[in-house]
């Protein structure tokens, strides 16, 4: 039987106060000040989030400093995620735009960047034991800030997936990318991948992929890259009202200051839930990020932790209201020439529209819906001095793949979390 097509508006509004003890990441020099954010956003979503739908999200975020006005900040994000689903086949196409300003590490300068997002999955079913899927990803970072690097970056992959248990696929990837730069050195990239997707136990489901990457440039004088990489996203439900999440990821990023230069990154996200009653949630997490450059900056290493706690009620089935509170640490070793450290402290406080389905909108092809997707549900907050609840679902309000390092709350997907030049995209608590 067919199912009818559903029309979800989506409205979110967060207030936040921010204290910043180094706005410009500077080891001598320290500006530090209060800010105070306002974040309204509107959305909707069209269709059926297991099957064929449209969503669309928009989200402003309006950053206020009580003495250096001149950092004053009008940021901007916009997602598009489709997805239309037949019998063998599935589509789905993701786009992110986001035009922000924060602070940059690499530079010790505030910096503002737009940056493009493209990617186009698809997968087809060959018979009841495999699939394959064809995969496309393009990626433009552009700098408004004079003396930043902007960068292009394409990918494309095909992925074979072996169906090994009613509801676990194995999974071989192979990529291919390119890294186009505005000046310096250009990279040419191939990578491998092994892993699997579904249910791994019977209280753990996501996708897991660790692999390798070589990565030669254009200049003679940059040395060729052999790098692991993986992408984890985990979630186990110990209990009935216990659940948590991990997130690993580590890939080669293009420096956005350096010339010839690029930085491995590793990231490790961890958040836990609790239901404490029936409409009340207690959450609390982290990030852990590493960024080791290469060539130039050698010796140079950024390392970026984010902790959240905070609370959510889920008011009635369409409302959800919240509030957390959010240390935020980056610190840049730089081998003999010292260090300089950035410490940011929010207090936030939302309130969010909620859809009343309590499943994750979008559900992989290759699995059961309820067994695939795990049941994380959007944080809502208002008024209260801590945190945030619950990881938004890639269908809600909120999930965008990049936040400012300044913004409120972060959201992203866990393959592209990253936090180059100091600029910090973690597990957003929201």
């Amino acid at each position: 039987m067919a199912q009818s097509q559903t029309f979800t508006p989506r409205l979110a509004l967060e207030y936040a106060s921010r204290y910043n003890d180094n706005l410009l990441i500077s080891p001598a020099q320290k500006k530090e000040d209060f800010s105070e954010v306002l974040s309204p956003g509107v959305g909707f979503l069209y269709g059926q989030p297991q099957r064929t739908y449209i969503s669309l999200d928009y989200l402003a975020e309006l950053e206020r400093f009580n003495s250096f006005r001149e950092f004053d900040a009008n940021n901007e994000y916009v997602k598009l995620d489709t997805q239309a689903k037949f019998d063998r086949l599935t589509m789905r196409l993701m786009h992110s735009f986001h035009d922000v300003a924060g602070p940059n590490s690499e530079i010790s300068m505030w910096a503002r960047e737009r940056r493009n997002e493209t990617t186009l999955n698809s997968e087809y079913r060959l018979n009841s034991k495999t699939s394959m899927g064809l995969d496309c990803r393009q990626l433009f970072n552009d700098y408004v800030t004079t003396g930043m690097v902007n960068s292009r970056k394409f990918i494309v992959g095909g992925t074979l997936y072996y169906h090994l248990f009613p509801k676990t696929d194995l999974l071989g990837q192979f990529n291919h990318g390119w890294v186009n730069v505005q000046s310096g050195a250009n990279a040419v990239y191939e990578e491998v991948n092994v892993g699997f997707r579904g249910q791994l136990t019977g209280k753990i489901v996501g996708i897991a992929k660790v692999g390798y990457q070589h990565r030669e440039f254009d200049l003679a004088t940059v040395a060729t890259l052999n790098e692991p990489v993986a992408a984890i996203d985990l979630e186990a439900k110990l209990t009935d009202r216990i659940s948590v999440n991990i997130e690993v990821a580590r890939d080669i990023e293009p420096s956005g200051s350096q010339l010839n230069d690029s930085y491995s990154k590793t990231d490790l996200s961890l958040a836990g839930h609790y239901r404490l009653f029936r409409s009340v949630t207690l959450s609390a997490g982290g990030l852990y990020s590493d960024h080791d450059y290469k060539k130039e900056y050698a010796g140079y290493v950024l390392t970026c932790f984010d902790a959240w706690v905070g609370v959510n009620y889920e008011m009635t089935k369409w409302l959800q209201l919240g509030a957390y509170y959010r240390y935020e640490m980056r610190s840049m070793r730089l081998s003999a020439r010292g260090s300089r450290t950035l410490s940011v402290y929010t207090c936030a406080s939302t309130i969010k529209s909620h859809h009343p389905s309590k499943k994750n909108a979008h559900i992989q092809s290759f699995i059961d819906a309820e067994a695939c997707r795990s049941k994380r549900q959007g944080a809502i907050f208002f008024m209260a001095p801590v945190a945030v609840v619950d990881r938004v679902g890639d269908d809600l309000l909120y999930d965008f793949a990049d936040r400012n390092p300044t913004g409120v709350s972060h959201w992203l997907g866990s393959s592209r979390r990253r936090c180059p030049g100091g600029r910090r995209i973690p597990h957003s608590p929201i």
